[in-house]
């Protein structure tokens, strides 16, 4: 193999692997229930509780509770209010509710929003509508009706798949039923970046086709 094809080759493989690669993650809120978390405000039997402006940090995400006048928390298993004719959104595990609020990375970085799990605290049929706001101030918005099971079984949450929501800076949630909006399994991808052993790569593809410029010249 001649020298250009071989620095031709090895600068395509750089370029390939450089590609970004994204590590998802999925925020649960397990085991928070009744815990003291950065930014709540008390507990009790099976909850915590955020008052208005205040914030749950959780994985690395902050979700904070813009509804003026209503409380946020996040509810576990354990919660009193466990009656057959409860409007309480049940799942088995612990989850996070508030009437509006809005997520963002607690060190302001950059994410994508994969997937999430969405329920809500009433018998009726509520749409909550989901605003993302990207790095570079554009929007991507997604309205998701949730029926409520009246707790029947242990699938009151609605399973989304979000696409679009890219690169995002923040993501509001909100609705317009009157009920407490529930979300669980928030799957974020990080922002890409390029692993380090592509980046070395690359810079060897770019490095050989330097020389190959100055033998030309030569």
């Amino acid at each position: 193999m001649s020298l250009v094809k071989s620095l031709v080759l090895t600068l395509t493989l750089a370029l390939a692997c450089a590609a970004p690669a994204a590590n998802a993650s999925v925020i649960t809120f397990d085991s928070l229930g009744a815990t003291q978390v950065p930014g709540s405000t008390g507990t009790g039997i099976g909850f915590t509780h955020f008052s208005t402006v205040s914030a749950a940090v959780v994985s690395g995400f902050k979700f904070l509770n813009t509804a003026a006048g209503r409380n946020a928390y996040i509810i576990g298993p354990a919660y009193q209010n466990l009656s057959p004719t409860s409007s309480q959104s049940y799942n088995g595990s612990d989850y996070w509710i508030a009437y509006s609020f809005t997520m963002s990375a607690a060190d302001q970085s950059t994410f994508s929003l994969a997937s999430i799990d969405i329920g809500n605290w009433t018998a009726a049929l509520v749409t909550t509508t989901l605003t993302g706001t990207r790095a570079d101030g554009s929007t991507v918005t997604k309205d998701v009706s949730a029926t409520y099971s009246n707790r029947t079984r242990a699938d009151d949450f609605s399973h989304v798949t979000l696409t679009g929501f890219d690169n995002l800076k923040s993501v509001s949630f909100s609705q317009a039923g009157g009920s407490y909006i529930a979300i669980d399994n928030v799957t974020i991808n990080a922002a890409a970046v390029p692993e380090p052993a592509s980046l070395a790569l690359l810079g060897l593809g770019i490095a050989g086709m330097g020389v190959l410029r100055r033998r030309k010249k030569a």
